[in-house]
């Protein structure tokens, strides 16, 4: 019956205490209280609830719950521009008052409702309803992706004849990004660079859809600095003559 006091609406009757939700009569969350009740036996059987001496004992109150639901968002794929990401989870149903569990293939994870993750895989999650210890499971998958774009850069050698060269890297990851460091401290973009000095030149690959990225070197060999004059004498008029010489 719906009455803290005296019965009210009655919906439902038995002997043995012993009641279930009714869909359509009641309404989950609300209390409903259960007595034992005393009196003249009705013509067609079982208590006179219109007896006016009908005893009523004291209601004990019951709530019925639904079952909780659980739902997971599908987070966003992890990157090493964005490596983290929040596994979100809604309960529904039930109490509402609602403890989470969540666990990974290593085992349990969190205890929080929306944890944060930094690795891809498998993540269970299970809801139970504090009230009512019943639980709802689900579970979502946690995409990955941090690997590095390939990278391969070459070198080249000057020398008096070649006083600049092109340095070039290379990439099959589409669209990638090109950093060089000089060796004077400097830097450039692009998959080429002329260099006119020699030393070690740094190159980072970035992938644009990734963040991700793979450093290489190229080496600059060679020299393009003239000779030292060479003074040869003529043995005929005893003048000096000078010779410039540019080789390797």
């Amino acid at each position: 019956h719906d009455s803290p006091s005296g019965l009210g609406n009655v919906l439902a009757i038995n002997t043995s205490g012993d009641f279930a939700y009714l869909p359509g009569a009641m309404s989950f969350g609300q209390t409903y209280f259960i007595s034992a009740v005393a009196g003249n036996m009705a013509s067609g059987g079982g208590v006179n609830f219109g007896d006016p001496n009908l005893s009523v004992a004291q209601g004990q109150p019951v709530i019925f719950y639904s079952n909780p639901t659980l739902d997971l968002a599908q987070p966003p794929t992890l990157t090493c521009a964005a490596p983290t990401g929040i596994l979100v989870a809604s309960a529904g149903g039930g109490s509402g008052d609602f403890s989470f569990d969540w666990t990974a293939a290593a085992g349990s994870f969190s205890s929080q409702q929306s944890p944060m993750v930094s690795a891809g895989g498998s993540y269970n999650c299970v809801a139970t309803d504090n009230v009512t210890g019943c639980t709802a499971g689900a579970s979502v998958q946690v995409v990955e992706d941090k690997t590095p774009p390939d990278l391969a850069a070459a070198g080249c050698e000057l020398s008096c004849n070649v006083p600049a060269c092109d340095l070039l890297a290379q990439s099959n990851t589409a669209g990638a990004i090109f950093n060089w460091t000089l060796p004077n401290g400097g830097s450039t973009t692009g998959s080429s660079v002329s260099a006119g000095a020699s030393g070690i030149y740094f190159v980072v690959a970035t992938d644009p859809q990734n963040g991700c990225s793979a450093q290489a070197q190229a080496e600059v060999t060679g020299d393009t600095s003239q000779p030292a004059e060479v003074i040869f004498p003529d043995l005929t008029t005893c003048e000096p003559v000078t010779f410039d010489f540019c080789g390797t």
